[in-house]
């Protein structure tokens, strides 16, 4: 695998009026050198706050939206919903709201969880004021646990999640398997990391792991290190693409970065 470059957009993100459905035409982007940790262009990249760029492969071809970051995800289960909550050194968590609206408490790893019919995130494992949309989300839901969840997904036939925290210094996350049951819910380690995982992709038997400053991929729940001390810690990758194991794609603030034998244009 070649050493990846960023590709930045250079002309109209500034006037364009974006949502998450707007596709960005690649001609919009220019190939460039991967900027420098602590550089002027690198912090230029990362006060580009209305620019965050989430890359997907579509019938075989790179595509790229324009994204716009939220502090929550919901995943539909036939017993209810799953939500993950990620506010950063704010906290965060996974909440389940059971589609039976009788169901007052679930059993999570055999101890006994109760529905919170309260929106106070004090209790919740949050800290963030009163009027946070997020607040309104995990009323009359039950905490399965504390942490920042950035992704639940499917893998192998089985339910993940994926938690992360980088702050003041610190970097660490990991990924658990879940079973949930129609009263219950159980939890597991799958793998941890000693760097906050930003972002992941299945692709085929394997999983693609974007940290705070490295590059994974997962082979049987063993990690592989391709790339290390990467910029994007300061930009934010929000997306993988891998159209196969030779072209793989990172969106993020201000760009995308690609590694493959044909380059980006």
């Amino acid at each position: 695998m070649k050493r990846p470059v960023l590709a930045i957009c250079i002309t109209l993100c500034s006037i364009w009026n974006y949502s998450n459905a707007q596709s960005v035409n690649l001609k919009d982007f220019e190939e460039v050198p991967l900027p420098i940790l602590e550089s002027k262009e690198l912090y230029q990249l990362n006060n580009r706050l209305n620019q965050e760029f989430a890359v997907s492969i579509v019938k075989g071809q790179l595509q790229i939206n324009k994204s716009v970051y939220s502090p929550t995800i919901e995943y539909d289960l036939p017993q209810g919903k799953l939500l993950g909550v990620n506010h950063g050194e704010f906290g965060g968590g996974l909440y389940f709201k059971p589609n039976d609206t009788t169901k007052k408490q679930i059993y999570v790893n055999v101890q006994l969880h109760s529905l919170n019919t309260k929106a106070d995130p004090f209790l919740r494992g949050l800290m963030i004021p009163s009027a946070n949309p997020t607040n309104k989300l995990i009323k009359n839901t039950i905490l399965i646990k504390n942490g920042n969840i950035n992704k639940i997904f499917t893998y192998k036939n089985s339910l993940y999640i994926m938690e992360s925290l980088a702050h003041m210094g610190l970097s660490y996350g990991a990924i658990h398997k879940l079973q949930v049951g129609a009263d219950s819910i159980k939890g597991s380690l799958a793998i941890k990391f000693d760097d906050a995982p930003m972002q992941l992709s299945v692709y085929k038997e394997n999983l693609y792991v974007a940290t705070l400053k490295r590059f994974y991929i997962i082979r049987n729940w063993q990690k592989e290190l391709l790339l290390d001390n990467l910029f994007w810690s300061y930009l934010y990758p929000n997306s993988i693409a891998v159209k196969d194991e030779q072209h793989i794609y990172i969106g993020m603030r201000g760009g995308y970065a690609g590694a493959g034998s044909s380059g980006i244009a």
